[in-house]
């Protein structure tokens, strides 16, 4: 049964911020879609990453802090359903029985923790994304500047 509960968790952790990230696609304007990850990224990001892609996707198409704040609750979002069947599953297994309030105060400060990890990892994605864009376009100026 710890099988499929952790197959069950693993797929969550991959579909519910695919769904989340190309929801959000959809709606974003022709800007904030260019800044958006291509396809490969997207799929490597969304399987490695799981909810802390979402947090990222939401920085780096904004780019804002409104962005960082909705990508913290998105990625805190979509941890949850992995976290609640985890919480179900060690209550109906009648493993070491937490209570109900236990298990409720697992789940959020393990979506809580990934929400902060998230927001730390997407402030460092992007300021590396801002870091070689500067450096690509300061090359580019010198290469024109030495014709």
């Amino acid at each position: 049964m710890d099988v499929l509960v952790y197959a069950v968790s693993f797929a969550l952790q991959i579909v519910t911020p695919w769904w989340l990230v190309r929801r959000d696609e959809r709606r974003l304007a022709p800007r904030e879609r260019a800044r958006a990850w291509n396809e490969a990224t997207f799929r490597l990001a969304v399987v490695v990453f799981g909810p802390l892609a979402v947090a990222t996707h939401f920085l780096r198409t904004r780019r804002t802090v409104r962005g960082l704040a909705l990508g913290l609750l998105a990625s805190a979002l979509t941890a949850l359903p992995a976290s609640a069947v985890g919480a179900l599953a060690e209550l109906w297994l009648d493993e070491p029985s937490p209570t109900v309030g236990e298990a409720l105060a697992s789940m959020l400060l393990g979506a809580a923790a990934l929400a902060l990890v998230a927001g730390i990892l997407a402030a460092l994605l992007v300021g590396a994304d801002v870091a070689i864009r500067r450096g690509a376009r300061a090359l580019a100026r010198a290469a024109r500047g030495a014709r």
